[in-house]
């Protein structure tokens, strides 16, 4: 993904004329900025993390950013998806992951009504840059850009303690509709390995006991 070459295949999915908002800008993704983009993915689990009551987030390790970045284009690459960097003066100061959301089972075909989704993976402002409204200005462009595209809706998750977060989204005008309640009912489990190991020990198929 770091050659432009292989970039131009999502290009298309992914790029617009510079909108001015403003003193904002936001544009689409340079395959050049892939280290920018990488470290702000590591900044904005950091934030995320500080907001984390449960302690559910861990430190990051070192390659985080590399990792997810790597893990975010492909799913772009695979759904209709795209990159927004917003800038002032011209210096980049934030960004908005989306994509089209897949097709659902035919059993939440049968319970919800037909949508087609937008869906915003991840945004991150710079802390000297937030309280600007330029959060704002990337979802305004995104939700055009979903909007061209067909989708009736654009959905964003976020944890219930980031109150700033949640009070920014209400504030576009973005209202909860599904919650997922947590409940800690054993002691943490330390390491992956251990979850994968207590995996394997699991009955296979349906259990009726």
């Amino acid at each position: 993904m770091a050659s432009r070459t292989r970039s131009s295949k999502i290009s298309g999915a992914v790029r617009t004329r510079p909108r001015n908002l403003g003193e904002v800008q936001v544009r689409s993704w340079r395959p050049s900025e892939r280290l920018l983009l990488e470290k702000w993915f590591r900044k904005e689990e950091e934030d995320i993390a500080s907001t984390d009551p449960s302690v559910l987030i861990r430190q990051l390790p070192r390659e985080y950013g590399h990792l997810y970045a790597a893990f975010t284009l492909r799913g772009i690459r695979q759904h209709r998806g795209f990159i927004l960097v917003a800038e002032r003066a011209g210096h980049p100061v934030g960004f908005l992951s989306g994509i089209v959301v897949p097709m659902p089972p035919a059993t939440m075909m049968m319970e919800v009504r037909p949508w087609l989704e937008g869906y915003v993976l991840d945004v991150y402002v710079e802390a000297k840059a937030r309280g600007q409204g330029i959060a704002g200005s990337l979802f305004t462009a995104a939700e055009r850009r979903f909007r061209a595209w067909g989708c009736d809706h654009v959905a964003v998750n976020v944890l219930v303690s980031n109150r700033i977060a949640r009070r920014a989204y209400r504030s576009m005008g973005y209202s909860e509709w599904e919650l997922k309640l947590h409940k800690q009912i054993g002691p943490p489990i330390a390491t992956w390995e251990q979850v994968r190991r207590r995996r394997r020990r699991m009955p296979r198929g349906l259990s009726l006991d």
